[in-house]
């Protein structure tokens, strides 16, 4: 999970990647998606609103070199 902003709100993105970000993909025919991403406001687990469970520590979440939108 990683935090961007999103105009002047954080968001809570979960990430899925096929490969390492930056990584030189070879040139296929085909389109491939290398990376998909989500957003959401509660714990996939236990339900919790994460903008309040995390307010105090987004900062050390908050990877905008990741936000691929």
């Amino acid at each position: 999970m990683i935090v961007v902003a999103l105009g002047d709100q954080d968001s809570f993105m979960l990430q899925a990647r096929a490969v390492d970000a930056g990584t030189q993909m070879p040139n296929v025919p085909i389109k491939i998606y290398t990376m998909t991403q989500q957003a959401i406001f509660h714990c996939p687990g236990c339900g919790v609103r994460l903008d309040k469970y995390y307010k105090k520590s987004t900062e050390q979440l908050r990877r905008e070199d990741l936000n691929k939108r």
